[in-house]
């Protein structure tokens, strides 16, 4: 697989990612059983990955316990990739998954990230934003 496809597999991955946190906090709130105040809202929409399914365990659903979790842990390492690189959700990913033939790229020697990157600066400063040099 090419490393556009690869980029787009992981968007479509990201985006459905995305949906299940987006409904299952929706889920979370119609459980409760008084209706949560504006603060405990946004602190149930600033909660991360695991914290969030320790409140789905709160209502009885064992998330974590269930076989189907370890494809929602991936989904979330590749959405955490594609947002923020080579960090720590990359390196899980890798190590969880080596199947998917991961590698790290310094941008400063791998090719197509030095073109990709190129481009995006000179597109950015051709739209009049300014960039930063990494």
């Amino acid at each position: 697989m090419s490393e556009t496809e690869s980029y787009m597999w992981g968007l479509g991955v990201a985006g459905i990612f995305h949906l299940w946190e987006h409904e299952t906090r929706k889920f979370i709130v119609n459980l409760q059983k008084n209706p949560l105040n504006s603060v405990e809202l946004d602190k149930l929409n600033d909660v991360g990955f695991k914290r969030l399914c320790e409140e789905i365990e709160k209502t009885g659903f064992a998330v974590t316990k269930r076989p189907s979790f370890r494809h929602l842990e991936t989904a979330w390492l590749i959405t955490n990739t594609i947002k923020h690189g080579e960090g720590k959700a990359f390196r899980q990913l890798v190590a969880k998954k080596p199947e998917l033939n991961l590698h790290t790229c310094n941008p400063n020697t791998c090719e197509s990230r030095k073109k990709t990157s190129t481009r995006s600066r000179q597109q950015l400063t051709k739209s009049g934003q300014t960039t930063r040099t990494p």
